[in-house]
């Protein structure tokens, strides 16, 4: 029993000190408090290292009790001094920007929920706007606060929204075409904001294949540039997708480094929050939209984000795309999956970098 309680010390101190070297303060026992964690880790290291009682059946209890010492790691970080959420970043006031508030956007009878926030007060105002179109599932705050704030960092205002059926505005389910007056509403509100010009929209997933027929349906919406980020041209989600999507989201860089910032409980109550209501389904709505066959009509700038990992918008569908608008350019990644495709650093920079060669 010694040797085993040893084993799980040594496997546990080793996760608390990968942990803090990583900066994944959400696996952390101690929180974002880093030599309190490195003490904590060295302490277990050391008593694990005192009680070891070399024996060949120790062999046999490494992999549970390395099992069991991950979920104490996740369980704890989530517990014990867990760090704040990011989507802090939404509150009325936070370091990232010069004020964040809730908007109702007039769409016909009802209206679009959103968060509009301004770039702080310490870097340049473009004098341009971002729109963000979440996917089907996702709200206004889901897994978008970095591209959010490297948006601001550079001096976008950012009004992200509630599409119908989703978020805020899921007691309104989504319908069409009705839906195809949500991305000019919203474009529409951005533009006329005192001091703010161009205007761009970022579709992500099925948000991409709204604006592009929406922007098609009203051509005189002012909508200067349109980013389309991993928007599947076609859909046939199975259980196999799901797991295949489930494994590329864990297993992956992007997808570790979400400890940095999140705990596994944060991360799971985010996931959660998603859903929508619809009389369609994905598939469906996909195949009404036509984003391939609409493509082409555009007359904009586009820019096509799509990543080596995504299962449910494969590179395969970039291509259909760009083939329907050749002018369009691409951006390809090749760490993140579907979920996290808005959380990958550099393909984050690359789409706020063309979006000011567009905007300003």
């Amino acid at each position: 029993m010694q040797g085993v309680l040893a084993l799980f010390l040594l496997i546990l101190g080793a996760g608390q000190l990968v942990a803090v070297l990583l900066r994944l303060d959400g696996l952390s026992l101690a929180g974002g408090r880093r030599w309190a964690g490195l003490a904590l880790a060295l302490a277990l290291l050391a008593a694990g290292w005192l009680l070891f009682v070399p024996a060949a059946w120790l062999g046999l209890a490494a992999a549970p009790l390395a099992v069991l010492a991950v979920g104490l790691l996740l369980w704890g970080g989530s517990i014990i001094a867990p760090v704040i959420h990011p989507n802090s970043l939404y509150a009325a006031e936070h370091p990232a920007h010069g004020g964040c508030q809730r908007v109702a956007i007039p769409d016909g009878q009802h209206q679009i929920p959103g968060l509009l926030l301004h770039p702080p007060a310490n870097v340049c105002n473009l004098g341009a706007g971002v729109c963000l179109v979440p996917g089907a599932g996702a709200t206004k705050t889901f897994f978008k606060w970095r591209l959010v704030r490297l948006l601001l960092a550079e001096g976008f205002t950012v009004l992200t929204i509630d599409p119908p059926g989703h978020g805020d505005d899921r007691h309104h389910p989504l319908d069409y075409p009705d839906c195809l007056s949500t991305v000019p509403a919203a474009a529409g509100y951005l533009r006329q904001l005192p001091g703010l010009k161009p205007v761009g929209v970022i579709g992500i997933s099925l948000g991409g294949a709204l604006a592009i027929e929406s922007l098609v349906r009203q051509p005189d919406t002012p909508v200067a540039a349109l980013v389309v980020a991993g928007t599947p041209i076609s859909l046939n989600y199975t259980r196999r997708s799901f797991y295949i999507e489930l494994v590329n989201t864990l297993c992956s860089r992007t997808g570790m480094s979400l400890f940095r910032e999140m705990t596994a409980r944060q991360v799971w109550q985010t996931w959660k929050s998603g859903g929508f209501r619809s009389r369609y389904n994905v598939s469906e709505l996909l195949a009404l939209l036509r984003p391939v066959a609409n493509i082409g009509r555009l007359r904009l700038p586009l820019l096509l984000v799509y990543s080596r990992r995504d299962h449910i918008a494969p590179p395969e569908h970039a291509r259909c795309l760009q083939q329907a608008a050749p002018a369009a350019d691409l951006i390809e990644s090749a760490r993140a999956s579907h979920v996290l495709l808005t959380l990958e650093p550099a393909t984050n920079r690359q789409i706020v970098a063309w979006l000011r060669r567009q905007l300003t």
